[in-house]
């Protein structure tokens, strides 16, 4: 029901706007029958456009409705038969927008305007043109095809296109037929007011052209068939004189009459068609031709005065019509000066408001941008929302300024972190060479001072006194060439040129070649260390020195961490594709905020903040190590709850899915 109640809302609109406009058309009629005003053209392509075969409905009705005025064409049959054609103007171009789904109804690009002005102006204003002249008038003509097709043109270029690509949106909008779509292209909008206008001149200036020239041709015609009638009602008029006071003593007299008789009826005939065409002076001509026939059947002096007398009024009659057909000459002439001026003014005023339209839609978004872009140099954040985007130019460079600015303020972000990054690397370099300075200088002045003392007591030093001098020279000389190897290790790491001597390696033997490494750390604060390893071989491909420094790492660090008597464990198990060692102490923990830190290079974190030994590159290395065979490292802490390192490197499945004994891996 409400679906039908829309369709009866929208023959009721077509109806009613085609009935105005059919009246007004009718007041500029320059032949009989038709109008060189004709703005019901625009509301059939506008309403089929937009409603479809119910436009047609309403078309025909509103023909039927407004027959006054039209002359012979006002019969029934007539509108009827005016109605479906006028409803044909609508139909060709909603029959070929409906069934190509690539064109747009709103003319939003150029393949859309093109079909509209063929499909639209130029083919249905014309074939409906040439079906008006065929089957609305009794004689087919040339000139009523052509003005009939000029004025449905002017109306389809100066009302339906307009309407069509600039209202279309609202319109289905109002409609609910709307589908959101990108706005239209400047190109597109200046596409159509150049064509409006280029045609609309054209057009004004062809109807100025073509039918001044027929007015001045059939002015002239008037005037050539109002002398000449002019000419033979005096012609009539002398002879029925002549004949009338001709000398009844004359012998001659008899033959002059008949003579006079003769010319009387070739002047009848002449004028004949000439009256017929004078509605006002028909009358006159046919009582006037009584008359004088009846004089010459039977002459007699009243017979005579009355013949003269209807001459006379035949020839007031004559200028009484041709008065008339002055004015009707005039009317025409003026309807022609007023549609096309009508014209030219319509034309002008779409010039105006578009030049007005332009200007406002895109100076306002050019000084928005200006604004948004302002914003952006001062740091702000681009309101792009604010950005009058009706134009797809403007859309899309709001839309780039707008992701722009996301990207600045991604990108400051980041230089900001990195900058915060470098501050801290730098300070941690700073720390690093500080305290690297002194783990140098310490095993340095270890070596040079005990040296000195073999130097210098070397006949007086006892064996026993000299082999501990020695083995602290040793000691500090291993110290010092383990950091130097750190620093070298974790060069070649940030330069990516770390090499890796990969072999097949059994986990349980590195772990227990580290476990052996450092069981002194271990004895001397009486700790113990508890081994859980699988019987299966824990196989991976690795670089065997590489995997033990990592374990060597952990070891140290559970061992330094670990108050003196607590147990540290080391646990290997197989975990999916991977396999999983643990290392779990139970000393002073990790604060959940440091967990990220303690990998980074010159880091070293305890309960108190940064340890006041080391270089902090043990576990920056351990990750890189681990890395750098596919693996990962990670640790579980909390502060005074202990530690759990966890390290994962992939299992050897298969001889076949070896690699090379030699590779190079980046760090």
């Amino acid at each position: 029901m409400r679906r039908f109640l829309v369709r009866l809302i929208q023959v009721a609109i077509t109806f009613a706007l085609y009935a105005a406009c059919n009246v007004i058309a009718v007041h500029f009629q320059v032949d009989e029958g038709v109008s060189i005003l004709f703005p019901a053209t625009a509301v059939s392509i506008v309403a089929c456009m937009s409603f479809g075969w119910w436009a047609a409905i309403g078309i025909v009705l509103a023909s039927i409705a407004t027959p006054g005025g039209w002359g012979r064409g006002a019969t029934f049959q007539g509108v009827f038969v005016s109605g479906i054609i006028n409803t044909l103007e609508g139909l060709i171009p909603y029959l070929v927008f409906r069934y190509r789904r690539d064109l747009s109804r709103d003319l939003r690009d150029m393949k859309s305007l093109v079909a509209f002005i063929i499909f639209g102006t130029v083919l249905n204003s014309g074939v409906t043109a040439a079906l008006g002249a065929l089957f609305v008038f009794p004689e087919f003509s040339w000139h009523t095809c052509l003005v009939w097709w000029m004025s449905d043109f002017v109306a389809a270029v100066l009302l339906a296109l307009p309407v069509l690509a600039f209202g279309g949106a609202l319109l289905a909008r109002m409609l609910h037929t709307h589908r959101p779509e990108q706005p239209r292209t400047i190109a597109n909008a200046l596409q159509i007011i150049t064509v409006i206008i280029l045609l609309g001149f054209g057009a004004s200036f062809g109807i100025r052209a073509y039918l001044l020239s027929r007015f001045e041709e059939t002015r002239i015609d008037h005037l050539r068939t109002r002398v000449n009638t002019r000419e033979l009602l005096i012609r009539l008029q002398a002879n029925f004189l002549r004949a009338a006071f001709a000398d009844p003593n004359d012998l001659d007299a008899a033959t002059k009459i008949e003579s006079a008789r003769r010319t009387n009826d070739e002047l009848l005939r002449d004028l004949q068609p000439i009256m017929a065409a004078l509605p006002n002076a028909k009358n006159e001509f046919e009582r006037a031709s009584t008359e004088i026939t009846g004089w010459f059947a039977r002459p007699d002096r009243r017979s005579a005065q009355e013949a003269a007398r209807s001459i006379l009024a035949l020839r007031a009659a004559v200028d009484q019509s041709s008065v008339a057909a002055d004015e009707r000459v005039a009317a025409k002439r003026r309807n022609i000066v007023i549609v096309t001026g009508i014209v030219d003014a319509a034309v002008f005023l779409i010039l105006v408001l578009a030049s007005t339209m332009l200007l406002y839609t895109i100076s306002r978004p050019f000084a928005q941008l200006r604004n948004a872009i302002l914003a952006m140099s001062e740091g702000q954040p681009p309101d792009t929302s604010r950005i009058d985007a009706r134009y797809l130019e403007f859309k899309s460079i709001a839309d780039t300024l707008g992701e722009t600015g996301r990207e600045l303020r991604r990108r400051e972000e980041e230089l900001r972190l990195q900058t915060e990054k470098a501050i801290r690397a730098s300070q941690h370099k700073s720390d690093f060479l500080a305290k690297m300075s002194h783990e140098l200088r310490t095993p340095l002045n270890a070596i040079i001072g005990f040296s000195d003392l073999l130097i210098e007591q070397e006949d007086t030093i006892e064996r026993t006194k000299r082999l501990n001098f020695l083995d602290n020279v040793a000691g500090s000389a291993k110290h010092l060439l383990k950091l130097i190897n750190d620093l070298l290790d974790i060069a070649k790491v940030e330069s990516g040129k770390l090499k890796l001597e990969l072999a097949d390696v059994d986990l349980r033997m590195a772990v227990k070649n580290t476990v052996a490494t450092t069981q002194s750390l271990f004895v001397k604060k009486r700790q113990q260390v508890d081994v859980a390893l699988p019987d299966q071989p824990m196989m991976i491909r690795a670089d065997a020195a590489r995997v033990e420094q990592v374990l060597l790492n952990l070891l140290s660090n559970a061992n330094k961490f670990s108050p003196e008597g607590e147990r540290i464990s080391i646990r290997g198990e197989a975990a999916e594709q991977m396999w999983k060692i643990e290392v779990r102490d139970h000393g002073i923990g990790i604060r959940p905020e440091d967990h990220a830190r303690i990998f980074d290079e010159f880091e070293q974190v305890d309960a108190r903040g940064l340890h006041p030994t080391g270089t902090g590159l043990g576990l920056a290395l351990a990750k890189r190590f681990v890395e750098a065979h596919g693996g990962a490292i990670a640790v579980e802490s909390a502060l005074g709850a202990g530690s759990v390192f966890r390290v994962t490197l992939p299992r050897l499945q298969a001889p076949f899915l070896r690699a090379h004994d030699q590779a190079a891996m980046p760090g």
